[in-house]
């Protein structure tokens, strides 16, 4: 039976589709001025089909981890680096290579975050809650 190109989207569907976009280049219509796409931040954003969706998903892990609330902090966590920092086709390899390795490593060490029902691995809901950050709103 073939699979429907419409399926709905669901929060696991969003991650996995956002991880599958990481190696795709930055390009993000809207983000605040502060973050442009070529800035952490921006690029960031830029990996989700559905900022709105991410945005809400990661407010959830900084209501529970609320020490975790600073862009700065996240950005360096995750991608040992400013949040300001420029992004460029260099630098986008050794980004989306932290958080694959990152996310292998929460899944084998079981450090594992439940949201709302959606279990995820600690940097996947970081980053989430960076997007949450780095949003508009």
């Amino acid at each position: 039976m073939p699979v429907s190109a419409s399926l709905p989207m669901t929060r696991r569907r969003l991650l996995v589709q956002a991880l599958a976009l990481l190696p795709l280049s930055a390009c993000v219509s809207s983000v605040p001025r502060e973050f442009g796409a070529n800035t952490v931040g921006g690029w960031t954003r830029s990996l989700f089909p559905d900022p709105k969706a991410a945005t809400a998903v990661g407010r959830l892990y900084l209501q529970r981890w609320p020490e975790e609330n600073s862009a700065s902090w996240l950005a360096h966590v995750l991608f040992r680096t400013e949040l300001c920092g420029q992004v460029d086709r260099a630098s986008e390899d050794s980004l989306r290579q932290r958080v694959r390795s990152a996310c292998a490593r929460d899944f084998c060490a079981d450090d594992l975050v439940t949201l709302n029902g959606w279990i995820v691995t600690r940097t996947e809901a970081r980053l989430l809650a960076l997007v949450s950050l780095c949003s508009d709103g």
